[in-house]
């Protein structure tokens, strides 16, 4: 498959099944390009992902393998949906650089960082 470059950004992610970790993605405002058995394109505003399928992922070192920023409220969904999962699991944190951050799993276990600017002080 081509991949017509019309994003700022191209990320390549290795995942076990592209069609399994897309709807993932979406709720992080990605929306699908395209779609075949191998690989899923999604873009958003100055990103395009394309989910690769790989048999077997490379060992997990802790670190992400992909920083995403969502609205606060997209960062909130997707950690009440894990804490449900989890109760016990620790919340969006700041980050020294002032933005909230949480670290997800996807389907395959690929570790994303999903940061969120703070929210605009109420100017009376």
């Amino acid at each position: 498959m081509s991949i017509a470059r019309r994003s700022g950004e191209l990320v390549l992610l290795p995942v076990l099944d592209p069609n399994r970790a897309a709807p993932f993605y979406e709720q992080l405002g990605f929306r699908v390009t395209s779609e075949d058995p191998e690989e899923v394109v999604l873009e958003k505003p100055g990103m395009q992902l394309v989910l690769e399928r790989v048999d077997v992922l490379e060992r997990d070192d802790g670190r992400p393998r992909i920083e995403i920023m969502v609205d606060i409220d997209v960062l909130d969904r997707i950690w009440r949906g894990d804490s449900r999962d989890e109760p016990t699991l620790p919340g969006p944190t700041l980050a020294p650089e002032g933005v909230f951050e949480y670290r997800a799993r996807d389907p395959s276990g690929n570790r994303v960082r999903i940061t969120a600017p703070l929210p605009e002080p109420d100017v009376p």
